[in-house]
């Protein structure tokens, strides 16, 4: 999903904290299992969750998308962990939104715009912000370009059921459903990977 600007034209941003530049948000997609399977591309103490989302945001020290994918803090992305809950918590409606727009998008290449006002903060309503891990990783898609900060959040946004089967029934390219697009865990590759626990500074803006 593309991330447009704003009415008044700005794009939402992410910075402070512990970036040193200002990444601008320009899509989110999600990974999913199966009606039996989860699907995230992490792990959080070896579980994995029904579906991930993922909040992409480009360097806006960088004008295109091709010099991004050249530059090791091209890209930092959001990850956050999908649960299915009989009855969440706290409601995604936003969330719930973008689910239901997915449905729409019939056969493979198609499209759809997303109709009303938009807000990645009510994306994020239940997303827990003071906790989540961070490391210098790659792309999951091809190329996997080796150019993204990711801020990982083990804390899962609680979804009901009815809006994840939105993502179960698409199709892919040949017509099949289209399940369990997520990649393999991968190694680690001596990367290091750091934890925080405690309230973002008062200059993060998200």
């Amino acid at each position: 999903m593309v991330i447009p600007p704003g009415a008044d034209g700005s794009q939402p941003a992410l910075c402070g904290c512990m970036l040193e530049s200002i990444y601008k948000a320009v899509q989110l997609h999600f990974h999913w299992g199966s009606p039996h399977s989860e699907g995230s591309e992490h792990q959080i103490e070896f579980s994995r969750y029904d579906a991930e989302m993922h909040i992409v945001h480009q360097n806006c020290a960088y004008g295109t998308k091709k010099e991004a994918l050249c530059a090791p803090d091209g890209y930092v992305v959001l990850g956050l962990m999908l649960k299915i809950a009989a009855e969440p918590v706290i409601n995604p409606k936003a969330l719930n939104k973008v689910c239901m727009e997915a449905s729409q998008v019939k056969k493979y290449d198609m499209s759809s715009t997303f109709k009303g006002e938009f807000s990645l903060r009510d994306i994020l309503a239940g997303m827990e912000r003071q906790e989540f891990f961070t490391y210098q990783g790659s792309l999951t898609t091809p190329p996997c370009s080796e150019v993204v900060n990711w801020f990982v959040f083990p804390k899962p946004i609680e979804i009901s059921k009815r809006y994840l089967k939105h993502l179960w029934n698409l199709s892919d390219d040949r017509g099949r459903p289209l399940l369990n697009n997520f990649r393999e865990l991968q190694d680690l590759h001596e990367r290091n990977v750091y934890y925080r626990n405690q309230m973002w500074p008062k200059n993060t803006n998200i």
